[in-house]
């Protein structure tokens, strides 16, 4: 089993995944139910990323059709134990795993309810520079494919730590029990997602499956979720500070008719 650190990893890219990962090779229609588990599942995601695309958030959906396809062809490769396009499976499962990091990441980002695209764009092609560098040093140690994910997560807990304006999810009720609810089917696929590692006991990769299921669920609940931030939440503390300030500097206005009524009364008292 090759063994990877920071400073002694050249050559470690290179370095195939076992290549007896499954128990047995699967013929007929145990095939074929493998197939359709393994591969069909990843169809789960599609109606998330038509929503995305219809939202004109084309990063995200680019990536969520990147990941679906390329999880497809390395599922496909793995039960066949053949090749599409010239890669084999060992080359698609590197594919899938960049883009299915970096489809957690646009989410991740997408929760953050940054106030501009540009900034959203920026961090989205970080992160994939870095999910590629972790990829060449260490394409089969998940340290390594967990990193980057680890890396959004925290920069998406700092973002909402410091913020002053919190986005509808947090404070509307109905925003924050759909957020809940995408957790929760999150949570569950990645307790399959666990389940699926011991490939030799994932028969027909019914656990994986499952994993591509809810995961394809959780990310369309996810996105459904709103990131709107309250126009009266955008000013802060400051701001406000400095607004009661003008108002108390400025002075009350004196009726028009004050002037009047003043000498109506000196007049009086005077006779």
């Amino acid at each position: 089993k090759a063994t990877v650190s920071v400073l002694n990893w050249r050559g470690a890219a290179s370095t195939p995944p076992p290549q007896s990962s499954m128990r047995y090779r699967l013929k007929g229609p145990e095939l074929a139910v493998q197939l359709l588990v393994a591969v069909g599942s990843n169809a789960a995601a599609l109606p998330c990323t038509y929503q995305l695309g219809r939202r004109g958030r084309y990063l995200e959906m680019v990536l969520g059709l990147s990941a679906v396809a390329t999880s497809m062809l390395y599922h496909w490769t793995e039960a066949t134990n053949g090749a599409v396009l010239g890669l084999r499976k060992g080359q698609w499962h590197r594919l899938d795993n960049i883009f299915a990091v970096m489809t957690l990441v646009a989410l991740m980002v997408y929760l953050m309810a940054n106030a501009s695209r540009k900034v959203d764009e920026f961090f989205v092609w970080s992160m994939f520079a870095l999910t590629m560098w972790c990829q060449e040093v260490a394409p089969w140690d998940v340290k390594f494919t967990y990193a980057p994910v680890v890396v959004a997560l925290l920069a998406l807990v700092v973002r909402h730590g410091t913020a002053k304006a919190r986005p509808v999810f947090f404070t509307d009720p109905v925003q924050r029990g759909r957020f809940t609810a995408a957790c929760g089917v999150l949570a569950a696929a990645l307790a399959f997602f666990v389940l699926g590692l011991k490939e030799r006991a994932d028969y027909l990769r019914l656990k994986h499956g499952t994993w591509h299921l809810l995961l394809g669920i959780a990310m369309y609940m996810f996105f459904s979720v709103s990131v709107d931030v309250p126009p009266r939440s955008r000013a802060t503390k400051r701001d406000a500070d400095a607004l009661q300030g003008l108002r108390a500097e400025v002075p009350r206005p004196q009726a028009p008719h004050d002037d009047a009524v003043r000498r109506r009364t000196t007049i009086a008292i005077d006779t």
